[in-house]
This record gives structure tokens, C-alpha cells and sequence, in this order.
């Protein structure tokens, strides 16, 4: 496999159906090994992706070490079985067999496509993409919805590739481990920066803090000479009042003289122009503090406005097994949530962590609008609900809930003028509609599937804010290991669930 050097050369991109500039003038250089790309919805992440592999042509500029032919997209969607899935799966060559065993892909994965998981399906699209070895190998999201031992195994299998590799995710422990440079991609800037994305986070706040400090210098300059200007204004505007022949006695020859004087020699011009040199100079120094302008890339957190339940506990729940069928079950100790518990709820995909969510919900006694519950999938029929509750809010709180929206990185108009807003909007909606209520309790599973990079941090600060209890079932360990306290991990063995209580996971 060879590696190449991508070469994105001022360009920029937008559809046919639209005058929308999706990306404009990027010139960036795309080398050997692992480069993520991370940034908000809608910001042009995987239009970049497509780029890169061919699957979209620049509107303007060009693309340099491009091979159509040796790049390859892997797309989020896994309805159908890659292309050459038979000739990876019988090939019988070293790296197929390597791949199959890193991997854990079986030989009938093929033929019984409709029954395999979505993270079986995915470990078998990542195994067929590094058997192809591509120069250039495109992932959008490989780990999003995936459990942790998914996760190991894909990034295990990730590590031996050897070509150019581009990495869309919000996985930041994968990105931070597999990437040698990482692309921010902002609405007004796209940068791109060495190492892993906390170091390319660190680098980004730095050239922030740089940016404020000229900004601030160049404002106070600004206004130093702005000042003067005013002075000097002042001053103009009182000698061509001495120097005006309106405000001389009629009969006063000796004043009219020495105006005229002025006037012939121009000393009645010196000040004007020293006013017009200064009101040039204050208008460069405007121009210089406008082009250091800078907004923080970070949207602002917000306050979760909550409080803690006055009784000793939110819940308690007896020793029990729970049924998931199938002869399945999940086997309980005893159990109490106060009510300023942090619990996260972990384990592998099919364990029955949202199994057990639900099932807390259903035995707690406080009043329903106390708690703020998000299932991991919420339905168009959900949606329909949720938008009369917003339809039937009053101005204060209508304002209120667009204030959390725009917080999280969305635009509130937008969102609500959408016949059916994306997965993470409707989330940050129901965030909104639940706050309002001054909850005790937030339940959530799998919060970050659906959020961007930005939109994940700012919920991490506002849950952090939070005073009642939070249960969160999440694959991601720094989500978690940032928010909760107390870890209930899920562990199958002979078709039953044993949870077992790690305290200060922190």
C-alpha cells in the first residue's frame, strides 16, 4: 500500500440545487496516517470526505494527488453489504485472514446480512475498506452507536493501516489515539492543526486568547487616537471660528487683515489638515481592531436550572431479576438513588442498559414533568407530540426553550421551522421542554450519538451545572468518567445480565 500527500488547493464546493457555499477556498495538505475532521452539523465534514475520495468534484480549485481509483468512502449507512464483500470474504489471502481475526467476522456474515447488528456491520464494512488498501481511506462516524469492545476491536484493526486515512467522529479517545492531525471545521474558518484533537483543542484555545489580546491592543489604540481626533476637532472648530470674518466688528480692519494673512500663508489650513490625517488614521485603526474581531468558536454552556428531590432517595429498588426474553434477564441487587446521584450505566450493546432505564423509570414515584427521559431513537410520531407542547408555550418560555437550543449549538428558527429536525435538535428540544419544569431527575441514553463535537462539550458543562440526580447510559468513557460518580456496568454470562457498582469512577 502507498501513501500519498492530498493536496486541497483553494477549493471550494457547493450543489446544483443551491447557492450555498458549502466549502470555500480551503487550502490544506492531507499526509500519511490518520487526519480527523471534527466540527458542528451542517459545517461541511463529510462534503470534505467526499472531496477527498472523488465522490464530489470542486466547484472552484483543484485537488492534487487525488487517484479515484485507489480512494475509498466508507458511509455512515449500512443498509447494504459493501461492494467486494465475496472476494473478501473468499480470497483466503494473509490480510483478509488478519483482518477477519482482529476483526471477529465470520465466513456467513454475507448471507445472513438482515440479522447482523449494526456494529457487526460496521466491523465488517471497516474489514473490506483496509482489504481494499486504498492511498486514501474516508470514515464517517466508524464508531458512533458502537459498544466499547466494538470500539477496541475497530481501532485495533484501524491502527494497521498505512495510507492516508480521514476520520470524521466525536470519538475523542479514538481521535486523540489514532490521528496525527486534526481539521477544525468551523461555519467561519477551517484549520488544520498537528496531533490528536486535545491537542489540537489546546492549540485552538491559545490562538483565541492571541487573537483577544491583539484585538484588545488594537481597540485601545483605536480609541487613544479616536480621542485626540475629538481634541483636535475641537480645536479646528474654534480657530476657523476666530479665523471666520463673521465674528469681527464691522469697522475692524487691523482683525480682517490678519485673517487674510492667515489665509495667504495657509496657516488656516495647518489644523484641517492635521484633523483629516487623524480621521485617517482613526479610520485604518477601526478597519485593523474590526479584522482581529474574533468569536468564540465554543458556544457558550448554559445553567441546567434543576433541584434535588427533599426525600432521602429518588428510588429504591429491591433485589430482582428483570426479564428481556428469550430466557434472557437481568439479575439486580438492591439498590437505592439518592437524589444527587451521578450514575452512568454501561456494558455492551444487547446487555439491556436501556432495558434497565426504562425499568427505573417505571417504578419512580415523583411526578413525570420532574423527570427529563431521552430514548436513544425517538420517532417522527415522538416528534409530533413534542411539537405541540412547543406550539402551546407562552412567549417567556418559548423564549427560554430557543435560549437552550442556541446554546447547544443549533439555530432555534430554524430547528423549529423544520417539518422533522435532525435526531440531535429534537434531543436539545426535549432538554428544553424538560428544564422548564425544574426537574429532579435526567435520564438519558446514549446523549452523544447524535450531537457534534461542540454541541457534546456544551451538554458536559451544562450536566456538570446540573443539582438533581443523572442517569446516563453512554459508550463514551469521557462523557462518563466527567459526569458521574458511581458506574453500573452490565456484564452476560450464560444469558444473564450481572450489574456490578464501581463508586468514584471520577
Amino acid at each position: 500500500m502507498s501513501s500519498v500527500n492530498l493536496r486541497f488547493i483553494n477549493v471550494s464546493f457547493s450543489y446544483n440545487t443551491t447557492s450555498e457555499i458549502i466549502v470555500s477556498g480551503l487550502t490544506i495538505t492531507i499526509s500519511e496516517g490518520w487526519t480527523g475532521i471534527v466540527g458542528p452539523n451542517g459545517a461541511g465534514k463529510t462534503t470534505i470526505a467526499k472531496l477527498a475520495t472523488g465522490l464530489l468534484v470542486p466547484t472552484k480549485g483543484e485537488i492534487s494527488g487525488l487517484n479515484k481509483s485507489s480512494a475509498f468512502y466508507c458511509t455512515q449507512g449500512l443498509e447494504l453489504p459493501p461492494e467486494n464483500s465475496d472476494d473478501f470474504l473468499y480470497s483466503l489471502d494473509n490480510r483478509s485472514g488478519e483482518l477477519m481475526s482482529l476483526l471477529g467476522i465470520q465466513n456467513d456474515w454475507i448471507s445472513r446480512w438482515e440479522t447482523l447488528s449494526y456494529g457487526e456491520r460496521k466491523r465488517f464494512q471497516i474489514g473490506v475498506s483496509l482489504w481494499l488498501e486504498p492511498e486514501i481511506l474516508a470514515l464517517d462516524e466508524p464508531t458512533n452507536h458502537l459498544d466499547l469492545s466494538t470500539k477496541e476491536l475497530i481501532h485495533k484493526a484501524l491502527k494497521t493501516y498505512n495510507g492516508t486515512g480521514i476520520i470524521i467522529s466525536h470519538d475523542r479517545e479514538l481521535l486523540d489515539s489514532l490521528c496525527t492531525s486534526t481539521l477544525f471545521v468551523r461555519p467561519e474558518s477551517t484549520v488544520l492543526r498537528p496531533g490528536g484533537l486535545s491537542t489540537g483543542l489546546k492549540q485552538e484555545i491559545l490562538e483565541i486568547k492571541s487573537k483577544a489580546h491583539e484585538h484588545e491592543i488594537a481597540i485601545k489604540e483605536y480609541k487613544r487616537i479616536k480621542r485626540s481626533l475629538l481634541s483636535h476637532k475641537q480645536k479646528e472648530n474654534k480657530k476657523q471660528n476666530l479665523l471666520s470674518k463673521k465674528n469681527t466688528v464691522r469697522n475692524d480692519h487691523d482683525a480682517k487683515a490678519k485673517i487674510d494673512l492667515a489665509r495667504l500663508t495657509g496657516k488656516d489650513k495647518i489644523g484641517s489638515r492635521k484633523v483629516k490625517l487623524l480621521q485617517n488614521k482613526t479610520d485604518s485603526l477601526k478597519t485593523d481592531a474590526e479584522s482581529k474581531y474574533f468569536k468564540r468558536i465554543k458556544t457558550d454552556g448554559f445553567t441546567y436550572t434543576g433541584e434535588k428531590y427533599k426525600g432521602d432517595r429518588l428510588v429504591f429498588i429491591p433485589s430482582t431479576k428483570i426479564s428481556m426474553g428469550e430466557n434472557r434477564c437481568i439479575d439486580l441487587p438492591e439498590l437505592n438513588i439518592l437524589p444527587g446521584d451521578r450514575i452512568g450505566i454501561t456494558g455492551n450493546n444487547g446487555t439491556g442498559k436501556s432495558t434497565l432505564l426504562n425499568y427505573i423509570k417505571s417504578i419512580i414515584k415523583i411526578p413525570e414533568e420532574k423527570i427529563i427521559f431521552i430514548n436513544q431513537e425517538i420517532s417522527g410520531e415522538e416528534w409530533y407530540t413534542i411539537d405541540k407542547k412547543i406550539k402551546m408555550l407562552n412567549g417567556k418560555e418559548k423564549g427560554e426553550l430557543l435560549s437552550v437550543v442556541h446554546r447547544l449549538g443549533s439555530e432555534p428558527e430554524r430547528v423549529l421551522n423544520s417539518l422533522i429536525p435532525s435526531p440531535g435538535e429534537i434531543r436539545k428540544m426535549i432538554l428544553g421542554l424538560g428544564l422548564l419544569k425544574t426537574p429532579y431527575l435526567i435520564m438519558m441514553d446514549e446523549p452523544t450519538n447524535h450531537m457534534d463535537m461542540p454541541s457534546v462539550q456544551c451538554l458536559e458543562d451544562a450536566i456538570s451545572e446540573f443539582e438533581g440526580a443523572v442517569i446516563i447510559i453512554s459508550h463514551d468513557r469521557r462523557f462518563i468518567k466527567r459526569l458521574v460518580d458511581t458506574e453500573w456496568n452490565l456484564e452476560e454470562a450464560d444469558r444473564v445480565t450481572k450489574l456490578k457498582v464501581k463508586f468514584n469512577v471520577k
